[in-house]
């Protein structure tokens, strides 16, 4: 099976005055062309960072990375920001990232962002092919007033519309990877939806694999087909998404599960204000992954 995104124990930690701060624990992930997988966890468990360092981001002096990212076999850790720039950023891997207001320039009209990221492509397309490209691109996601919104700065538009530009910028030069990093956080329950209808649509047609990191279980069980369950920077639970929610087996896992809101119950979930130590626990891989496995082979 040949993986198209490896990482290999990949570790994160920062040093601070006192002491030093674990973010990524030994981290192994992989992913295979055309796959969608989350990793889900509560904020601050490391998932966010994880993509950072994937695309090469992560530039903090006092961090210190270890372990290894490999892309079509090739070690990222073991290129610089060029080669990033080159052949990585935009081009093979790009990202959705939490919030389209934060994510978009906003002195730049949406005409002008789309406009550089088209030139990734062929940096020598002329202005009139560049603005028929990006009026094609914007109608795949139903913005039919395209000279609008490419006249518009991002506050000018609502939160849904960005996100659907964000989405169509980052999927527009065809990567063979996407980062999803809670890209449906900041919107309304029907806009979320939408954005991951969306989403999955144009994954789907040009083949893109996708890695979406997440704490909204409710999104991992209608988009993903593997699931990693992630605590403070450990990856403790691996499996197909019907496992994971069915016959969860490590102890944080069923912890998520049981936190789900229902309607329906005996109230609140109980929390202890001393929890357990779940990163101490070994890390449950369910065998059922052999067979899902099959298909890449």
């Amino acid at each position: 099976m040949n993986n198209l995104l490896s990482l290999n124990s990949l570790e994160l930690l920062f040093q601070l005055y006192k002491r030093d701060l674990n973010v990524l624990n030994k981290v192994d992930l992989k992913i295979f062309k055309g796959e969608k997988i989350a990793v889900v966890g509560e904020s601050g468990s490391g998932k966010s960072v994880m993509l950072r360092i994937i695309l090469g981001l992560l530039n903090y002096r006092n961090a210190i990375i270890r372990g290894d990212v490999l892309f079509e076999s090739v070690n990222l850790r073991e290129k610089d920001d060029y080669y990033y720039r080159q052949h990585i950023r935009g081009k093979n891997i790009s990202m959705i990232f939490q919030d389209p207001m934060a994510s978009l320039n906003p002195v730049f009209t949406i005409r002008d962002q789309m406009t550089n990221v088209i030139k990734l492509r062929d940096s020598k397309l002329t202005k009139n092919q560049v603005e028929e490209i990006a009026n094609i691109e914007l109608n795949k996601v139903s913005i039919h007033d395209s000279k609008r919104v490419l006249d518009s700065y991002p506050f000018q538009l609502s939160g849904g519309m960005a996100q659907r530009v964000l989405i169509v910028m980052a999927l527009m030069n065809n990567p063979k990877l996407v980062l999803a990093d809670e890209p449906s956080t900041a919107l309304d329950v029907t806009l979320q939806k939408q954005a991951l209808e969306l989403m999955d649509k144009l994954t789907n047609k040009v083949n893109a694999a996708v890695l979406l990191v997440t704490h909204n279980l409710g999104v991992v069980r209608e988009f993903a087909e593997r699931v990693y369950v992630i605590y403070k920077g450990t990856i403790v639970e691996e499996g197909p998404v019907k496992d994971i929610f069915n016959n969860p087996k490590h102890p944080y896992t069923i912890a998520l599960l049981e936190a789900i809101p229902r309607i329906t119950g005996s109230g609140l979930p109980k929390f202890d204000s001393n929890p357990p130590k779940y990163e101490k626990i070994e890390k449950y891989t369910h065998t059922s992954l052999e067979k899902y496995y099959e298909k890449f082979a």
